[in-house]
């Protein structure tokens, strides 16, 4: 951001061809477009000249406003991500005719994590079993996204139990992780089901576990737990090759994105995409190819 502020104010220079525009975890500045004004926060405005504008900025999970708007079922959900992902970038957007897809999608990323420190309490696959303060298993998605999901549909911000066999843990191959886990004292090791139940307090978690194909001697980790949620799917409606639409789907000049603020292509073009940073980084990539080309 410092480039781009640079790149923007420095009179007499060439105007830079491309301006990739995301957002610093201070929420500082604000993003721009081909030949409109943008205002670091608490500064005087300024025109952006740049050909093209690549806006790789966060969904809006952390927008409780905007949540609260398309997401019901994520009302009041603690937000356990990393800074940004305000969902700035869509209304900006959207004054200058770019269209949204998917805003109200029924499915968001949500995980299981520990109430005080915040460390992921659900990982990946199958492996994670959700109990209740009654030892009861609170949904049959064993998964640590959609069925961190249900949780909070289901008891919304009580705690509750994750627990994970060392069975599963390592024919995941994720031992290493685990260990940081009980380090982090995020976990608790025990020994078999009925240490499972003396550690919780709670009586009936072992039937549950059994009647779920748990063994009974195996070793699990238990951990105390909250369900929050971290990423959306909704965004700016994209093509193929990274360029902003409007309502007509056609492009708008000198517009891409990339990232979470594009929302998934999964729902808009039958692609994959999914949130992180592997799936930003493809995208950024064809996004910055295709408005180099575009420019030329």
């Amino acid at each position: 951001m410092i480039l781009q502020r640079h790149l923007c104010r420095n009179e007499g220079s060439a105007p830079p061809s491309i301006l990739l525009h995301f957002f610093p975890y201070n929420d500082q500045y604000i993003p721009a477009f081909p030949g409109r004004a943008t205002q670091p926060k608490g500064q005087d405005s300024f025109s952006v000249h740049a050909k093209a504008v690549i806006l790789a900025t966060g969904g809006f999970p952390n927008n409780s406003d905007l949540v609260n708007e398309y997401l019901p079922y994520a009302v009041g959900a603690r937000y356990i991500g990393i800074g940004g992902n305000k969902g700035d970038a869509l209304a900006w957007a959207e004054e200058i005719g770019a269209q949204t897809v998917m805003l109200d999608a029924d499915v968001s990323s949500f995980m299981a994590v520990n109430p005080n420190t915040g460390f992921p309490c659900s990982y990946n696959y199958e492996g994670n079993y959700y109990i209740d303060e009654n030892g009861d298993l609170i949904t049959a998605d064993h998964s640590y996204n959609t069925g961190a999901m249900e949780v909070y549909k289901a008891i919304g911000n009580t705690k509750f139990y994750t627990i994970y066999p060392e069975q599963y843990v390592e024919s995941q191959g994720m031992g290493e992780v685990f260990e940081g886990v009980v380090t982090s004292k995020t976990a608790v090791v025990c020994e078999g089901l009925d240490a499972v139940a003396a550690e919780t307090g709670l009586a009936n978690v072992k039937q549950t576990l059994l009647d779920e194909g748990c063994a009974e001697d195996d070793t699990y980790y238990v951990m105390r737990s909250i369900s929050g949620i971290y990423g959306t799917y909704g965004g700016l409606s994209v093509d193929n090759e990274g360029r902003v639409q409007d309502e007509n789907n056609e492009a708008i000049p000198g517009l891409y994105a990339a990232g979470e603020v594009i929302g998934s292509l999964q729902f808009q073009h039958s692609h994959y995409y999914d949130g992180g940073l592997g799936p930003a980084m493809c995208m950024g990539y064809v996004a910055g190819n295709t408005a180099a080309a575009d420019i030329k």
